[in-house]
């Protein structure tokens, strides 16, 4: 199957449909029948939480590395009075020996690894999908099952319902937004992410503000009432 029929496929699968469907809500704001704020434990989502906070750590520590790599490159440039123009190497042996599977201009990586470069957002783009991925293949299940629901397709969250349009978008799209900007639900309502048809880019603040949505993660089970 080809990746833009996959796509397609995903963007139209009938549990995110949550019209005409009843729900009961897991999670720290759930109320009951009477409009009371309530909580009811999933050891499961506790654990899917943790895991990205786990990611976000990694992700701050990359980016102060990428910040700090950058300094010491700068360091070495000033010192040595290397031309920025040139190469930046990457692999094994000395520059005679030509071993080197890639190479960039120096100021081409230190423009990369800026706060607002390229390289920051692609590792924020890759913690997304490595999220969306353990949600969807471990966790939707886990929770399921811990909740005594038969369907995985059953557990539902609109915030992962906004991540699984941001990595269909990445995946599918090579990161262009179209009409994802339109149809978020929880995101939308987050600073810095009122996003705009074009290419996408995740900033630290936007990839911060992800997290704290996740540290605050609802889920509905479809189908039932509570």
């Amino acid at each position: 199957m080809k990746k833009t029929e996959t796509a397609m496929d995903d963007n139209l699968r009938s549990e995110y449909d949550l019209k005409n469907l009843q729900v009961r809500k897991v999670g720290p704001k759930r109320k009951n029948s009477r409009g009371r704020s309530t909580r009811l434990k999933s050891e499961a989502l506790n654990s899917f939480q943790k895991e990205c906070q786990d990611i976000h750590v990694c992700y701050n520590v990359v980016y102060l590395g990428l910040q700090q790599g950058s300094k010491f490159i700068e360091d070495l440039v000033e010192k040595y009075a290397v031309p920025l123009s040139e190469p930046y190497r990457v692999g094994t042996g000395t520059p005679h020996q030509e071993s080197f599977p890639r190479s960039l201009p120096i100021r081409e990586v230190l423009d990369l690894s800026a706060p607002d470069g390229d390289f920051p957002n692609q590792v924020a783009k890759w913690m997304i999908v490595v999220i969306y991925s353990l949600w969807e293949d471990r966790y939707r299940g886990e929770i399921a099952k811990e909740l005594n629901v038969s369907d995985k397709n059953k557990v539902e969250a609109d915030l992962m319902g906004d991540i699984r349009q941001i990595r269909n978008c990445i995946v599918y799209k090579n990161s262009v937004i179209s009409d994802e900007c339109s149809s978020l639900k929880k995101l939308k309502k987050k600073p810095n992410w009122d996003l705009c048809p074009g290419p996408l880019c995740i900033t630290y603040d936007m990839f911060v503000s992800l997290m704290e949505s996740m540290n605050q993660m609802e889920i509905q089970i479809l189908g039932t009432v509570k």
